[in-house]
């Protein structure tokens, strides 16, 4: 009855919209460990479920990737195309106007560098630069290339001749 409830069947109850967080150590996730996972307010989790539940394609989760040695929270895997509000407030942080070189104009898009349903890009402030419209438009023509480096924010662009230009993140003043 209850994941009837949170999965929408049925005609008595509409879909609920629910989020569950399952936290993966990164070698686990990639299958070189057997660490196990953690649900949000539930608990661990043997990592051959947390497989099976993060690759079931009927199940709707959110994997939290963390470090495991720290437990810090490294990335959200790929379930969710649009950033969460921290993520957008963190690239407006670290960015503060548009990140293509000699632009200064505000941040109105949030792009994944590493397109999301092309690439496989995951959405994450490690793969997000805040772009004007103008210059979001651009990234889309063909044979342009964003690269940012996720330890120092360095956007490097590539353009179809070949000539590449960089764009370091903000300096707190």
């Amino acid at each position: 009855m209850f994941t009837d409830l949170l999965l929408g069947r049925g005609e008595k109850h509409p879909s609920v919209c629910t989020v569950v967080n399952v936290h993966v150590p990164l070698g686990t996730a990639l299958h070189l460990s057997e660490d196990n996972a953690t649900i949000d307010g539930m608990g661990e989790l043997p990592a051959y479920i947390a497989h099976r539940l993060l690759t079931d394609p009927n199940n709707v989760v959110r994997k939290v990737l963390t470090d495991p040695d720290t437990g810090v929270v490294q990335g959200l895997g790929r379930k969710r195309y649009r950033p969460s509000r921290r993520q957008r407030d963190f690239v407006h942080a670290r960015d503060r106007h548009c990140r293509t070189p000699g632009c200064g104009r505000a941040i109105v898009e949030m792009d994944h560098v590493k397109q999301w349903h092309r690439d496989q890009g995951t959405t994450d402030p490690a793969n997000l630069q805040g772009l004007c419209r103008l210059d979001h438009r651009l990234k889309r023509i063909p044979e342009w290339k964003h690269q940012l480096d996720p330890a120092t924010a360095r956007l490097t662009i590539t353009t179809p001749t070949g000539r590449a230009y960089t764009s370091e993140p903000a300096q707190s003043p």
